[in-house]
């Protein structure tokens, strides 16, 4: 190419481009991306080509199609702090758990005062459980923009977390008579006025906003913090509403038939596989914690970090990580692949998942993986490290489906959005527990949520006498945890333990019936607490 068409080009695309990201701020993405297609294919090393390409599908809310053009401008453009905020966005969106961080820590690492870079990643450390770290790029960013509406939510956040919920009210009282208060500051102050027992006053500017028909990010927050504030004032028909309008607005989908073929397929392929005994020797460092999201696994974790000898590791992908690094025939999966996973293969298998774990610089008797989808690939821990040990959090289907219904997962878990969905996934779940228990050289041990909440003393000596670690007194107090969860269950493990969640569901029974018809009888008996099944 020579120079003259080489200038020719790049002035073609300079100006394809600018004209393109003014279709998208002026709410013509699909104009943009239409315009951007033959641009990426004749400069496809332009790396603001590929940024107003991601952001104008993120605009339409193809999130995928906007997470591969954000990673080709990362790529061809490393250098540029907004691409980094970008993708972390949008993996964020798309219930991606760690790479956001890492995202938005390169950003900071291109421009270290770029104030949206600051905002969200303090906001994702304080979501993923890191109060102390999250801090210092908070009080930056307010010291850059001290009213920045993602840096005060962020703070509230933060107040929230420390129990502080008047802190927030007193700040944020203006947002209910402020018509354009953003969404997320709304939020955060109704929830401040439920915790301080004036959630009426927030109802009024929580309705105008919604009215308003803001984005969908926007109204998925402000129907949540409306379902919750009418709960707290009693309005369960109300509440309940919010909630199924929220869930109809995330627009996941979720094929119900197709998953019970896939836990069919996964059960039959491994009902005669030979597991075979559990070893003389393994590692017994591994402790999982699994069951049906919102089953009491975050209590359990953070009463568990309190004890001296244990680390809780957080939700981790890890265990899919290793499935999904088997080499596999083409249509196959770690399930076909098992017969073929013997001692070399194994090893770096185990290995990559121990590395996982260990990344914390604290050095444990065990290290707690809570991933609660863990419960999908059992078969292959067995497979890879048989000396794991197991704890199964059980509640009432009823109880945990109801939870799952009305928390804000955000573009993950398609199957929470609708009741009958997830009687389906619960009951899935508890098939295929029983074929793992009755197959699997694995140590079992089940938690009972009602129990954990009434008589946690008993309850967590029988945890610790399972991962053969000492009683230590220091569990009974979750609350006091120097980790805060990275979970949707944060606010509620900063208190003692309680029993207000039991039955939380009842005054909604008249609502629930496609969710009881779904999971249809599910045998709530289980084994001895401590099972061994030698293949």
């Amino acid at each position: 190419m020579s120079g003259n068409e080489r200038q020719l080009r790049t002035t073609f695309t300079t100006a394809a481009v600018q004209y393109a990201d003014h279709l998208r701020r002026n709410g013509q993405p699909d104009r943009a991306i239409t315009v951007l297609a033959p641009v990426v294919k004749v400069a496809p090393d332009d790396g603001l080509g590929w940024l107003v390409l991601g952001l104008a599908f993120a605009d339409r809310d193809d999130l995928d199609k906007a997470a591969s053009a954000l990673r080709q401008a990362a790529q061809h453009a490393p250098g540029r702090a907004g691409t980094w905020v970008a993708l972390g966005h949008v993996l964020a969106l798309r219930g991606v758990r760690d790479e956001p961080v890492a995202c938005f820590r390169r950003a900071l690492a291109c421009d270290p005062n770029h104030l949206e870079g600051l905002v969200r990643l303090s906001t994702s450390l304080l979501l993923s459980g890191d109060r102390a770290e999250a801090v210092p790029f908070l009080d930056q960013a307010l010291a850059l923009a001290p009213e920045h509406p993602g840096a005060l939510a962020a703070w509230a956040q933060l107040k929230l977390q420390e129990r502080k919920p008047d802190e927030v009210r007193t700040r944020l009282t203006w947002v209910f008579s402020t018509e354009s208060a953003d969404a997320r500051l709304i939020a955060m102050a109704a929830k401040a006025a439920t915790l301080t027992g004036s959630p009426e006053i927030a109802r009024p500017a929580l309705d105008r906003a919604i009215a308003a028909h803001p984005p969908r990010p926007q109204l998925l927050v402000l129907l949540h913090a409306r379902a919750e504030l009418c709960d707290a004032m009693g309005d369960v028909d109300e509440a309940f509403q919010s909630w199924a309008q929220a869930n109809e607005t995330r627009g996941t989908t979720f094929d119900p038939t197709r998953h019970t073929q896939a836990i069919d397929h996964l059960i039959a392929r491994t009902k005669t596989f030979d597991f075979g005994a559990l070893p003389k020797r393994f590692d017994e460092r591994i402790v999982l914690v699994v069951g049906v999201p919102r089953s009491g696994s975050t209590l359990l974790e953070q009463a568990l970090s309190r004890h001296p000898d244990i680390v809780a590791c957080g939700e981790l992908e890890a265990l899919r990580d290793v499935a999904l690094a088997i080499p596999c025939a083409d249509e196959q999966d770690w399930v076909d692949a098992l017969p073929r996973l013997t001692g070399p293969i194994v090893r770096p298998l185990l290995q990559s998942y121990i590395s996982s774990l260990l990344d914390a610089e604290q050095k444990a008797v065990r290290y707690v993986d809570k991933m609660p989808s863990n419960l999908l690939h059992l078969g292959l821990l067995a497979r890879i490290a048989p000396g794991a040990r197991v704890v199964v959090m059980q509640r009432d289907p009823m109880a945990t489906g109801f939870s799952c219904f009305r928390q804000p997962f955000g573009r993950g878990l398609g199957w929470a959005t609708q009741l009958d969905h997830i009687g389906v996934w619960i009951r899935e779940a508890n098939r295929l527990l029983e074929h793992w228990r009755a197959t699997l050289p694995l140590r079992f041990h089940t938690v009972d949520y009602d129990a954990l909440v009434a008589e946690p003393e008993p309850t967590l000596r029988g945890v610790l006498n399972f991962l053969r670690v000492e009683f230590h007194a220091d569990v009974l107090k979750p609350e006091a945890a120097a980790r805060t969860a990275g979970t949707l269950s944060q606010l509620e493990v900063l208190e003692p333990i309680h029993e207000r969640s039991r039955g939380r569901w009842r005054p909604y029974g008249h609502h629930l019936g496609p969710l009881r018809a779904a999971l249809g009888h599910i045998d709530q008996r289980h084994p001895d607490p401590d099972q061994l099944v030698a293949g």
